[in-house]
């Protein structure tokens, strides 16, 4: 499993998207990016796709500008031509992610930013709950790992929010394993926690167990470069 990602700065957040980021970008998304209210948004989104066809597009051995993307029924990103790789997005502030693998994959990130506890007690399960609080003044940092963790397994699922958050748990085993608890699901699932800078939380959900070491990080810059 490959690990992506690019910290935008400022300068990217402000720039006129339509002359450089537009280019390999299918219409439909092309109509969508043009909705979008915020520069700023329109910029993450357009990351995300460069990103995306650039490593799905070093995996299979051509141009990403060959890829043809599509979304199922609830807005999971795949490759329209029958191959067996997949690909998951996520961005927040600063950060656009991809994890992409050879079988079901979700990624997630999040910005570390103050959020009422009423929000944990409707979208965690008991456990869960148990454990961000028993971390005291930390406990904001426990709420966005769990977050991001179970937001990867729904992704890695496809399946949107029509699984409840808390009808299953992420159970910490040690510093590195998470295990996941569910009555209605195998748990033949394998989850990564990524260091990010900036106050940020990272996580990862896979079939495979073969994370790789460290997250690949490129700039803005770096990436349209590469086209």
């Amino acid at each position: 499993m490959q690990v992506w990602g690019v910290r935008l700065i400022s300068a990217d957040l402000e720039q006129n998207y339509n002359a450089d980021l537009l280019t390999v970008v299918d219409p439909s998304l092309q109509e969508e990016i043009r909705r979008f209210r915020r520069r700023e948004d329109a910029v993450r989104k357009l990351t995300g796709d460069r990103l995306a066809r650039l490593v799905v597009g070093r995996m299979l051995g051509i141009p990403g500008w060959r890829l043809d993307f599509a979304v199922n029924a609830y807005g999971k990103p795949f490759l329209a031509a029958d191959t067996d790789i997949e690909f998951n997005l996520s961005h927040s502030g600063d950060w656009v992610v991809c994890a992409v693998d050879e079988q079901p994959v979700g990624i997630d990130v999040e910005q570390v930013l103050p959020v009422e506890q009423e929000l944990m007690e409707n979208c965690f399960s008991a456990p869960e709950i148990q454990w961000v609080r028993a971390g005291g003044s930390a406990w904001l940092t426990r709420f966005y790992q769990i977050w991001t963790l179970k937001e990867s397994y729904i992704k890695a699922l496809g399946q949107g929010m029509s699984l409840p958050l808390p009808s299953f748990s992420l159970l910490r085993q040690d510093d590195e394993r998470w295990t996941l608890q569910s009555a209605a699901r195998k748990t033949d699932w394998f989850f990564r926690q990524y260091s990010l800078p900036g106050g940020y939380e990272l996580a990862v959900c896979g079939k495979d167990s073969g994370f790789s070491g460290e997250l690949t990080q490129l700039t803005l810059k770096e990436l349209l470069a590469d086209e």
